[in-house]
C-alpha cells in the first residue's frame, strides 16, 4: 500500500535466490552453534559428575536472565544445561537439587546470621563479625554445602555445620598459605572427620585421601597409623588412646553397613595388606581433594 503497510488478504510471497542463500546460511550457523553448545554442556556435566554425586544449584528465573542479559543467555542456554545435568545425574545415580532463593545464600553470613543485600558490583563477602574477605560466589557455593532438607521438603541452612566447616577450611587455607605441610595434614584430617560425624562421607573421602597422600610423603608412621589402623602392627606403631573412640566409631559404622560375610572378607584382606598396599588401595579409589 502507498503508506508502506502490507495489503490485507491472502498473498504469495516471492523469495529471491539471495534470500534463500542467506536463510540457509543462517540455519547452518544456528545448527552449528546448537551442536557446539550441546557438546560443551555434555562435557561440563560429565566434569561435575566426576567431582561428586550431590550437586546443588540455586534455583533461578531463566526468563528473567533472558530479559536482562538477552543474547548471552540465549547462547549459553543455562536452563538447557540444568535439564541435561539432571538427566545425566539420574542415569549415574547422582542427585541434583535446586535450592530455593529464600535461603539468600549470596546475602547470608553464617558467622552472625545477618542478612545484607549486596549490589551485583560487590563481588566480595566481608562481615563485621570477622567472616571474610571471601569471593562472593565461592562463599555462596560453600554455604550451599551446609543446606539441609527440612521435614516439609524445603531447605534450611545448618549454621552449626557451616561454622564447623568454616573453622577447618580457614585453618587449611592458612596452613597452605604458610606452606606448613604438617598443619595441612592435620587440617585435612580434622575436616574429614567433621564431615564423617555429619554423615557426609562423599565430602570426607577426598579430604582424607589428600591428607593420606601428603602424610605418606612426609613419612610419619604414627599419623599413618591413625589413617590405617589395620597396618599399625606391621609398621611398629599404634593408634594414640585419644584416637581410639574415633576408630571404634568407624568400625561400628562399617559393621552396620556391611553384612557379616562381606565385612569378614574385607577385614581379612585389609589385615593381609602391607602399608604400601593399603595406601595404594585407598588412593586408587578416591580422587584427591580439589
Amino acid at each position: 500500500m502507498p503508506d508502506g503497510r502490507i495489503r490485507p488478504g491472502p498473498k504469495r510471497w516471492r523469495t529471491s535466490n539471495k534470500q534463500r542463500r542467506a536463510q540457509a546460511k543462517l540455519a547452518e550457523t544456528q545448527r552449528k552453534a546448537a551442536a557446539r553448545r550441546k557438546s560443551l554442556h555434555g562435557q561440563m556435566a560429565n566434569t561435575l559428575l566426576k567431582l561428586g554425586n550431590d550437586i546443588r544449584i540455586e534455583k533461578n528465573s531463566y526468563r528473567s536472565f533472558q530479559r536482562n542479559f538477552g543474547k548471552s543467555v540465549g547462547q549459553a542456554a543455562p536452563a538447557g544445561f540444568v535439564s541435561l545435568l539432571g538427566r545425566k545425574a539420574a542415569n549415574a545415580g547422582a542427585q541434583v537439587s535446586q535450592l530455593p532463593t529464600s535461603l539468600r545464600l549470596s546475602q547470608m553470613c553464617h558467622g552472625c546470621g545477618g542478612i545484607k543485600r549486596k549490589p551485583l558490583s560487590l563481588r566480595v563477602h566481608q562481615c563485621e563479625c570477622g567472616i571474610g574477605p571471601v569471593q562472593r560466589d565461592v562463599y555462596s557455593a560453600w554455604l550451599a554445602c551446609s543446606a539441609v532438607p527440612s521435614d516439609k521438603l524445603e531447605w534450611r541452612l545448618d549454621a552449626n555445620q557451616a561454622a564447623l566447616a568454616w573453622l577447618g577450611a580457614e585453618s587449611l587455607g592458612l596452613f597452605r598459605e604458610l606452606q606448613i605441610e604438617w598443619g595441612i595434614v592435620y587440617a585435612l584430617v580434622n575436616m574429614g572427620r567433621v564431615e564423617l560425624y555429619l554423615g557426609n562421607h562423599q565430602q570426607a573421602s577426598p579430604l582424607l585421601a589428600e591428607g593420606l597422600a601428603l602424610c605418606q610423603r612426609l613419612g610419619n608412621r604414627d599419623v599413618l597409623a591413625e589413617y590405617l589402623e589395620t597396618s599399625a602392627a606391621t609398621i611398629g606403631s599404634t593408634i594414640p588412646p585419644a584416637e581410639r573412640p574415633h576408630y571404634q566409631q568407624m568400625v561400628t559404622f562399617a559393621c552396620g553397613t556391611l553384612d557379616q560375610a562381606t565385612l569378614a572378607a574385607a577385614w581379612a584382606e585389609g589385615r593381609a595388606m602391607t602399608l604400601e598396599q593399603a595406601i595404594a588401595h585407598v588412593l586408587g579409589n578416591i580422587e584427591p581433594h580439589r
